[in-house]
């Protein structure tokens, strides 16, 4: 992903919850009551819940919230504009006071492939691009701001399995996505220190959500910063 700078979710053990158990997050504290406990038990010692079961219910309502990463140098004008625009809207509004995280390979990557239009989202407050955005400097003070899930019906919006401006690198819609989404290392207790687990974690962190244009501030305001 080129990092549009604003307008670019366990082990027993994840880094969403406390030594405890307890969710230190929203998108944690929102899907834990309905996600396995490294499979949950009743009385009787039966497994109430596992996450076969849990497929058989629609998959994608795992997701509570997705993630996009920015300079905290562009919250206000994100305040100010409504919402998180893509970078080719930006430019068509005449925005100039704006902080993007890619660097010119990947700005120019996003436009060839036509990827300027979408705002990029991914599934967790981890990111390979933003690690290297604040790195090399393009990012100062970054932060990962919630989006509201529901973002997902909204026209237009796509899918990509990996970064999305890395050469091949297929779109799906989100009814084609949703059975490829890895949900089990996404939203479940799994063991993160097993190799094979913490590569799908790593692929999984990479998958993007594009969202055409522009989204609007009420997919935001829930946890939004304050200031």
């Amino acid at each position: 992903m080129a990092p549009l700078a604003f307008a670019a979710g366990e082990s027993c053990g994840h880094p969403s919850h406390d030594d405890a158990g307890n969710p230190t997050d929203p998108s944690a504290a929102a899907i834990d009551s309905r996600t396995p406990r490294c499979a949950r038990t009743d009385e009787s010692g039966s497994v109430r819940t596992t996450y076969e079961s849990m497929l058989n219910r629609d998959p994608i309502s795992q997701i509570t919230f997705l993630r996009h990463f920015t300079d905290t140098r562009n919250l206000p004008l994100i305040r100010r504009l409504g919402g998180l625009y893509s970078r080719a809207k930006l430019k068509e509004i005449g925005a100039t006071d704006v902080f993007f995280g890619g660097n010119q390979w990947s700005l120019d990557a996003d436009e060839m492939f036509g990827l300027d239009g979408y705002v990029h989202l991914c599934f967790r407050g981890n990111h390979p691009m933003e690690h290297i955005a604040t790195v090399e400097g393009r990012i100062q003070q970054s932060v990962f701001l919630y989006v509201e899930a529901s973002i997902l019906w909204e026209g237009g919006v796509l899918y990509t399995p990996g970064v999305s401006n890395k050469s091949g690198m297929p779109t799906f819609t989100i009814e084609e996505a949703r059975q490829m989404i890895d949900y089990e290392v996404l939203y479940t207790r799994t063991d993160w220190a097993d190799p094979a687990i913490q590569a799908r974690l790593q692929a999984a962190e990479k998958a993007e959500i594009l969202v055409p244009d522009y989204v609007p501030m009420k997919y935001l305001e829930k946890h939004f910063p304050n200031g």
